[in-house]
């Protein structure tokens, strides 16, 4: 059976690290910010602010600057609980507040006079505005990418459904979900960037993803296809920002196979044109994926592992070494031309008497390279090589090798995330254009 495989691991340590400014981009995490003032409209110093991940227990806080403005920054995407405080005022609680990729969300809180005791509860809108940048997107989160039906289980297939974003001609998808193969708010189709949890994901040539997350791994990406910041560099059409799933203080998982084949499908209308029956076709894809806590309310956990196997039979024609040239044998190699291929000694190699500034070098006897000459890691690597099976061709006996099976590939993917209890965000100053 012909494989591939892939490993994506993802390894995320938040709060192990003390950053003396504030980084002017975020990639995939969200942000709440706001004012606190009293019921006259005066600002609060040192307000107390804490912000609590509902999911796994994680309290992030700080107070609020000479301004009366509080910011917390790189925040997981998720859903949140927002507490303000001070002495003298009631609290004010203000909950599910769900923070999506690259979000910064605004909460001006005014805080009642009364006891301490005495908290005023708030439920966020389920929608939030970005009045912090302006930045033109949209979030496909994790319900839309599990149910959309995708033909290829590809989350950046989505991308089609996005305002701003045109599909290769004469498709009405993104392809196999490759952003290179969409074209962005009028960029190129090799314009676009991708980042994987922050990190840059595209591969070295041209700006596609350098690999494809299965679909269960994907928790929501947000599409960024105008006046995005500079942060995204190395773009001129659009940004797609993928954040993968993390575990909860909840165990949560998911077994599943999705199966297409020709006693499902119906016959291409090219083959009913022409009076072809149904070609055979078998695919299947199927894995599972599991998160939760290691230790709650610090230690999380998500992986998955995914395979496809495509029953269409696949013909494999290479050159591989012959059975004498595995042992050193090189008596009956031969180029293009039917002559003998001289195999040298490397250690025989001095100047030419005869020609100044040029060297010589004597072949093996025999054009046989000794048993004790070959390098042990090359008789290693020699087993990985599989044997021919079939003459081979022409004088070089190229093509002696012959392999057929179905199309296969396991992709797996990790993500473990540690954060401290009770992390502390920095203060900070207002910045006049908006942003932190």
């Amino acid at each position: 059976m012909l494989s591939a495989r892939r490993v994506i691991t993802s390894l995320s340590l938040a709060g192990c690290m003390i950053f003396p400014t504030i980084a002017p981009g975020q990639g995939e995490r969200a942000t709440i910010t706001g004012a606190v003032t009293d019921p006259s409209g005066q600002i609060l110093v040192g307000a107390e602010v804490s912000v609590r991940n509902t999911g796994t227990n994680i309290f992030t806080k700080t107070k609020t600057n000479p301004s009366g403005i509080y910011y917390l920054p790189a925040l997981s995407p998720g859903e949140y609980e927002l507490r303000v405080q001070y002495s003298g005022f009631r609290p004010s609680v203000i909950s599910n507040i769900p923070l999506a990729v690259g979000l910064t969300a605004t909460f001006n809180v005014s805080l009642e006079i009364g006891a301490v005791a005495e908290a005023v509860e708030v439920k966020a809108t389920a929608v939030q505005l970005e009045s912090q940048s302006t930045s033109l997107g949209k979030v496909m989160q994790t319900k839309q990418i599990s149910e959309l039906p995708i033909l290829g289980r590809s989350a950046l297939q989505l991308l089609s459904v996005i305002p701003g974003v045109q599909p290769p001609a004469g498709q009405t998808v993104a392809g196999s979900g490759e952003t290179y193969e969409v074209k962005m708010a009028g960029g190129m189709q090799t314009q676009n960037g991708v980042l994987t949890d922050g990190g840059e994901s595209r591969a070295p040539i041209y700006t596609e993803s350098s690999f494809t997350l299965p679909i269960e791994s994907v928790s929501e990406f947000r599409v960024d296809t105008a006046t995005y910041p500079a942060e995204y560099g190395r773009a001129a059409g659009g940004v797609v920002n993928l954040v993968t799933k993390s575990g909860t203080n909840q165990y949560h998982g998911v077994v599943y196979e999705f199966l297409r084949n020709d006693h499902l499908n119906a016959n291409s209308w090219q083959n009913n044109r022409t009076g072809v029956k149904r070609n055979l076709f078998q695919r299947n894809e199927y894995g599972a994926a599991v998160g939760g806590r290691i230790i709650r309310d610090r230690t999380f956990f998500f992986v998955n592992y995914e395979a496809q196997r495509q029953g269409v039979p696949i013909d494999f024609v290479s050159t591989v070494p012959t059975a004498e040239q595995r042992q050193g044998d090189f008596s009956k190699t031969l180029d293009s031309a039917g002559r003998p291929i001289t195999i040298y000694d490397p250690t025989t190699t001095r100047p030419d008497p005869s020609q100044p500034g040029k060297y010589i070098r004597d072949p093996f006897p025999g054009n046989r390279i000794p048993p004790d000459r070959i390098n042990p890691v090359s008789k290693n690597v020699m087993n990985f090589w599989p044997a021919a099976n079939r003459p081979g061709e022409g004088p070089t006996l190229f093509n002696n090798y012959f392999r057929t099976g179905k199309r296969a590939s396991d992709t797996y993917m990790g993500r473990a995330h540690r954060s401290p209890a009770n992390r502390k965000a920095p203060s900070v100053r207002p910045n006049p254009h908006g942003r932190y």
